[in-house]
């Protein structure tokens, strides 16, 4: 699912390509041979290998992971209703869980004009999220407008995003598995 989620973004965003055929290669283990893996990754890997999916943190904090503690890697907006719901994803784990829409999930600043959303003519299912008060962002995939994405793997596509959102002075609050 993953694997097959960045090669069709490889084929859409040549901006990306390079990594996201990396990405897929590493979520199915066909690096080649002399490819040595970053120790951060090698531990990504293994914790999301292992994950339980189920909350078992007995002190939940709506910002941190329910099942780990880390801090969330994206957002996701599915569809609810005649709406859309807020989801945070965990970077470590990939657990999932639901969140307020106006929020920041770093510093839990409410203020509407302190939230701005960004979105780029190229990739009009992903937003940036970002906060003004902490200077800290996420991305988020709206599943309205891309029923087919996965947020974990558009993160990964949405290179120019990061570069432009980092430009701005915004600091990603948790790193994805290739470290942006």
């Amino acid at each position: 699912m993953y694997a097959n989620r960045a090669e069709t973004l490889a084929e859409r965003y040549h901006s990306a390509a390079e990594i996201l055929t990396f990405y897929a290669q590493l979520v199915t283990g066909n690096l080649p041979s002399d490819e040595p893996l970053d120790e951060s990754i090698t531990r990504h890997l293994h914790d999301l290998s292992r994950a339980t999916r189920e909350p078992k943190l007995t002190e939940a904090r709506p910002d941190c992971c329910p099942c780990c503690g880390a801090k969330p890697g994206v957002a996701v907006l599915r569809p609810e209703a005649d709406g859309s719901r807020r989801a945070l994803i965990c970077a470590r784990c990939a657990y999932e869980w639901p969140y307020q829409r106006i929020l920041c999930p770093n510093c839990q600043e409410q203020r509407f004009d302190s939230l701005p959303i960004y979105i780029a003519e190229d990739f009009p299912h992903l937003r940036v999220e970002c906060c003004s008060t902490c200077k800290r962002y996420l991305i988020s995939s709206d599943l309205l407008k891309d029923s087919e994405a996965i947020p974990l793997v558009e993160d990964i596509a949405a290179l120019s995003l990061h570069l432009w959102a980092t430009d701005r002075g915004y600091t990603k609050i948790e790193a994805n598995l290739l470290g942006f």
